[in-house]
């Protein structure tokens, strides 16, 4: 088991993940960096010029949540504002992951982040980056998405709910149900 302090984001595209609402492919990526890290930071993200049905720090709550339901205790989930590298700098973070479903759907968008994560640190802050890897999600999880957990509390498909979000899919439901 490696002995490292990461920083993640998953299925990002700019800002980090805005987990909006965490799903199982966000749950199982976090899942296999936590078998592998002692320390992983799901950072949650959001657009100020955008309008979420759940707050940030409801849906970090939300994480936190599922995430103990699952009996994984250091992925510790976080909202972050500002420039993601220079948060994982000032943490000591020695490596961030972002996770996308395929190359083909998420890899424009990931190209850009990771020219920012690689450029940015010596523009802006004269320093070295904090490397950036790539996990690509299992074929079986290409298919969900937030969207798609939330088309399913609109509809009150519990049942697909409970498989795109897992154990606390009560919890989730409730969060987002008069919200949406």
């Amino acid at each position: 088991m490696s002995h490292h302090t990461l920083h993640l984001t998953l299925f990002a595209l700019p800002p980090p993940s805005s987990y909006n609402p965490a799903h199982a492919g966000h749950l199982s990526l976090l899942h296999y960096l936590s078998l592998r890290h002692t320390t992983v930071y799901a950072i949650v993200g959001f657009n100020p010029s955008k309008s979420y049905p759940v707050s940030p720090s409801s849906r970090v709550l939300l994480l936190q949540r599922q995430l103990e339901g699952m009996g994984i205790k250091n992925v510790k989930p976080v909202m972050v504002k500002g420039l993601i590298w220079k948060w994982a700098k000032s943490k000591g973070v020695d490596v961030m992951y972002r996770g996308i479903r395929t190359w083909k759907q998420d890899g424009g968008a990931e190209r850009h982040l990771l020219f920012q994560n690689t450029f940015y640190p010596y523009l802006l802050g004269l320093c070295l980056p904090v490397p950036t890897k790539f996990l690509e999600c299992k074929p079986s999880l290409r298919g969900v998405s937030s969207t798609r957990v939330r088309a399913a509390i609109r509809g009150g498909d519990d049942r697909e709910l409970e498989s795109l979000v897992g154990g606390e899919w009560k919890e989730v439901k409730k969060a987002y149900e008069g919200n949406l």
